[in-house]
């Protein structure tokens, strides 16, 4: 952006500007993310129902592999080379009340079955207050 106003055609580089990230916004679809605004309820998570809403390619395959009780707003996940999904997970996210007790974790799920459904649950790390992060590393 031009730190001072030039004239473009009758029209200053920061009018153009605004005008460039008005119209971005519009084709990212962002406008549409004003709607939840107003959202009040919440509907409560139903994999059935989102598994059936999706569109799967030809050749490939969609399974739920973990959900609650197992973990519970998870805020990030990465999967190690063994297999399994470490998740920072908050019940604390995001609405941090003062004087919150750090109740967070970060926790392994894995299939020790090999039916790609998570099975096993380990807690790496509790009382943790909002980890935004994880990342399994080699040692």
């Amino acid at each position: 952006m031009l730190s001072r106003s030039r004239s473009l055609g009758g029209y200053s580089s920061r009018r153009l500007c605004l005008s460039f990230l008005a119209s971005l916004t519009s084709v990212l679809g962002m406008e549409s993310a004003l709607a939840q605004r107003d959202l009040t309820e919440i509907p409560t998570p139903d994999p059935v129902a989102e598994l059936a809403a999706m569109h799967i390619a030809e050749g490939f395959e969609v399974n739920l592999f973990a959900a609650d009780p197992q973990l519970a707003k998870p805020i990030h996940m990465n999967w190690d080379a063994q297999g399994r999904l470490w998740v920072a997970s908050s019940k604390n996210y995001p609405q941090l009340r003062p004087g919150a007790t750090p109740s967070d974790e970060l926790i392994v799920l894995e299939d020790t079955s090999g039916d790609g459904v998570a099975d096993k649950r380990t807690v790496f790390a509790d009382d943790l207050m909002i980890p935004t992060g994880v990342l399994p590393g080699d040692g």
